[in-house]
C-alpha cells in the first residue's frame, strides 16, 4: 500500500494551519472557501482530505492537543519527587492553555460542536490517564497515600485546572498566568496536604 506523498502531506499541513488561523480569527467560525484560498488549494481537496467541515475542525483540535501533550512532556523531571513533577506539569499545562490562541475558541464556541467534543473528551481522558500513571508512580515511591484512586486524583487536578483557566480566559483582561498558577497550585497543594493528613490519622 502506497503511503501519502510529500505533496499531499504538505497540502494537509497548509490546510490545518489555515483552518487553525481561521478558527482563531473567526472565534470558532470559518468558511471552507477562505481556508482553501489561504492554503492555496481547492475546496474539493478539503473534502478529499478531511471529509467535511466538521472533520477539518476536529483535526485542528487534534493538533491542538498534540501540541499540548508535547508541551507537558516531563522527561527532564523523571527522577524528581511527584509533587515537584506535578507542580511543573500543571505550570506547563496552564501556560500552554494561556498562550495558544486556540484555547478560548475550543473552550468557547467550538465546545458546542459534536465532532470537537468527541476529540476533546478523548484527548482530555488521555491527559487524565497520564496524570493517573504519574500518581501511581508517586504512590509506588510512598509520595502519595496508596489507598487513593490515582485516576480520580488526576481527574480532580486536571479538571480543576481546565475550568480555572477557562474562567480566567473569559475575563477581560484575564489574570496574569503566574498569579493564576499560584492560586491553582495553592488549591491543589491544600487538597494534597489534606489527603496526607487524613492518611496519617488512619494509620
Amino acid at each position: 500500500m502506497v503511503g501519502p506523498t510529500v505533496k499531499s502531506l504538505e497540502s494537509r499541513t497548509r490546510l490545518l494551519e489555515a483552518a487553525n488561523q481561521a478558527l482563531v480569527d473567526g472565534d470558532g467560525a470559518f468558511e471552507l472557501q477562505s481556508v482553501a484560498a489561504a492554503a492555496g488549494v481547492s475546496v474539493g481537496l478539503i473534502y478529499a482530505r478531511f471529509g467535511s467541515k466538521a472533520d477539518l475542525a476536529a483535526a485542528v483540535v487534534e493538533g491542538f492537543y498534540d501540541r499540548l501533550m508535547e508541551a507537558i512532556t516531563m522527561d527532564g523531571f523523571r527522577d524528581a519527587p511527584w509533587r515537584e513533577r506535578e507542580r511543573e506539569r500543571v505550570r506547563r499545562l496552564l501556560l500552554f492553555l494561556y498562550r495558544d490562541p486556540l484555547s478560548p475558541v475550543i473552550f468557547g464556541k467550538l465546545a458546542q460542536d459534536t465532532a470537537v467534543q468527541a476529540v476533546a473528551r478523548r484527548r482530555w481522558a488521555d491527559l487524565v490517564e497520564l496524570g493517573a500513571r504519574n500518581a501511581l508512580h508517586g504512590q509506588g515511591r510512598n509520595e502519595l497515600p496508596r489507598d487513593r484512586d490515582p485516576r480520580i486524583l488526576s481527574a480532580i487536578i486536571n479538571g480543576g485546572l481546565r475550568h480555572g483557566v477557562e474562567q480566567a480566559l473569559a475575563l477581560s483582561p484575564p489574570p496574569h498566568p503566574d498569579h493564576l498558577f499560584e492560586q491553582i497550585w495553592s488549591f491543589i497543594e491544600g487538597g494534597l496536604s489534606y489527603i496526607g493528613d487524613t492518611e496519617g490519622e488512619n494509620r
